[in-house]
């Protein structure tokens, strides 16, 4: 879980590992991301997601925050971070962190 101030303008990130059936490592950087940042146990909906970057090799990321952010979250609330990688043939949807807004 990780805190951050709903007064915050800053970046989600989640580190993505992705491998071939040999165990080759997996190039990621060039695939669509989308990041859902919801309530948890709520699963995301098609107007939820939110198109994210990649920042460093295999970090995706999503600018939150009132300063131009993707999105605001707000305080006293907790959210689920998904991320979603559009590859092709596969398109894997994870659960990769909770945020705490303070």
């Amino acid at each position: 879980m990780r805190t951050i101030s709903a007064l915050s303008t800053v970046y989600v990130r989640a580190l993505i590992t992705a491998k071939d059936e040999a165990g080759n490592t997996i190039n990621v950087n060039n695939d669509v991301v989308q990041f859902a940042i919801i309530a948890p146990g709520a699963t995301p909906v098609s107007g939820d997601w939110h198109t994210g970057s990649w920042g460093a090799t295999a970090v995706a990321r999503i600018l939150v925050g009132p300063s131009g952010g993707a999105l605001t979250l707000t305080a006293g609330n907790q959210y689920q971070v998904w991320v979603k990688i559009t590859d092709s043939p596969e398109v894997p949807v994870l659960i990769v962190d909770t945020l705490n807004v303070v």
